[in-house]
């Protein structure tokens, strides 16, 4: 498992959950005892569920890098970039041990649920004439029995990890492979459906709080607000700026954004998952692309680097 989705792992584990740039937010939530049948009832689960970042009350990722690494929220805001760059790929996200999210689906590795929910989950059969009162208790102990369990079982993780850093083995990232955006303090984030979750209500309007100095490295032809397919024969990187789950949304984006910098060229892209990402730059070199990053970082602080295969 590496150092991020270890962080990620153990925020769940805790019931911490983690809000994650241009994914989401996960948190855990305990699902009540259902009766499946007459006399027959399903005892409580604890699940992973994923929502928009807007959640604010969860632990930020880059908060937890920082504090782990003792680092100060910028270099952790780069290596989760660069962490976010390999873990996405044109048919989603997968995180390793934790889960992966398709369509904005999240699915639970086997892994994080056999600690959520120690032991099998299998239906409970109650006694013969039972009353409704006798079924409330059934149900209230279940989930005590259920509390009781997973408490233990996470005490007994701390303790026999403890000692051990999941960011011990960090690395500074390179000039090839830094897709990392500026400070996260000084800009809003501009409007996304965090890939790849629900439509974001935010627009890029409140990211332009910087002006920059810096050149622009050339990028393609202008192709404005249209969908343009990556050639067959190389693998190209991306520096996208937002993901939508449809042509209007990503529209209305592309709109606003051309407000704040009209000199990019905003370009749809339609992924397999049907997701639209409007990106601004694209190149077969990866350091090209992320330089490109760099220098949008001011007005786009989720930018990041999407690398598509032939």
């Amino acid at each position: 498992m590496d150092p991020i989705s270890s962080l990620i792992f153990h925020a769940l584990t805790n019931r911490q959950g983690v809000i994650l740039p241009g994914i989401g937010a996960l948190y855990v939530t305990v699902a009540p005892a259902v009766m499946r049948t007459p006399g027959t009832i399903l005892p409580p689960e604890n699940r992973v569920e994923l929502t928009s970042e807007q959640n604010t009350s969860l632990p930020h990722i880059f908060t937890l890098i920082a504090e782990q690494r003792r680092i100060n929220l910028e270099q952790a805001q780069e290596i989760y970039y660069q962490w976010l760059a390999g873990v996405c790929s044109e048919r989603g996200v997968t995180i390793t041990s934790v889960g992966s999210i398709v369509e904005g689906v999240f699915t639970p590795d086997p892994t994080l649920l056999g600690v959520l929910n120690p032991g099998k989950i299998e239906p409970v059969k109650l006694p013969a004439q039972v009353d409704s009162k006798q079924i409330g208790w059934w149900i209230a102990g279940g989930v005590v029995a259920g509390i009781v369990i997973a408490a233990g079982l996470i005490t007994l993780l701390e303790l026999n990890n403890g000692s051990k850093d999941p960011a011990e083995h960090f690395f500074a990232p390179t000039p090839h492979e830094n897709v990392a955006p500026a400070t996260p303090q000084a800009v809003t984030p501009p409007a996304t459906d965090s890939m790849p979750i629900t439509d974001s209500t935010q627009t890029p309007a409140a990211a332009a709080t910087q002006d920059t100095s810096a050149s622009v490295a050339p990028q393609a032809p202008a192709v404005s607000a249209s969908s343009v397919a990556a050639p067959a024969s190389q693998t190209l990187y991306y520096v996208v700026v937002g993901t939508y789950s449809n042509m209007e949304n990503a529209d209305k984006f592309i709109r606003e954004a051309q407000r704040i910098d009209a000199s990019l060229t905003y370009t749809k892209r339609t992924q397999p998952s049907s997701r639209v990402v409007v990106s601004v730059f694209h190149s077969p070199i990866q350091s090209e692309a992320s330089q490109f990053q760099h220098k949008i970082a001011d007005k786009f602080t989720d930018a990041w680097v999407l690398k598509v295969k032939p």
